[in-house]
């Protein structure tokens, strides 16, 4: 139920996630943070499963992917230059493999 201004159900809500709202309330001139994960895998992975394009027909597929070393790296920064302005960016390097070959 909602119990907003005279108890009024709105036709649409806006959301909000939280890293959009951590960069509105952001107040120093830059911000980042860097994310890193390394994983070492040294068997092969169980295979995986993919959808045909009815989203319901699943099929496996034949084998999981090799052994092998991935890695990831996440960047996210947040530049206020002057109080009307936000540049918010999100980067994003690696060698992730797929579910399957």
């Amino acid at each position: 139920m909602w119990l907003g201004h005279g108890g009024v159900q709105p036709a649409t809500r806006t959301r909000i996630d939280a890293s959009a709202l951590s960069a509105l309330r952001e107040d120093a001139s830059f911000a980042a943070s860097l994310d890193i994960a390394f994983r070492h895998m040294p068997t092969t992975l169980d295979a995986g499963f993919w959808f045909a394009a009815d989203g319901v027909t699943r099929f496996a597929w034949d084998r999981g992917v090799p052994a092998a070393d991935v890695w990831e790296a996440k960047l996210r920064f947040v530049s206020v230059p002057c109080a009307d302005w936000r540049i918010v960016g999100n980067l994003f390097a690696g060698n992730q493999q797929a579910n399957g070959q």
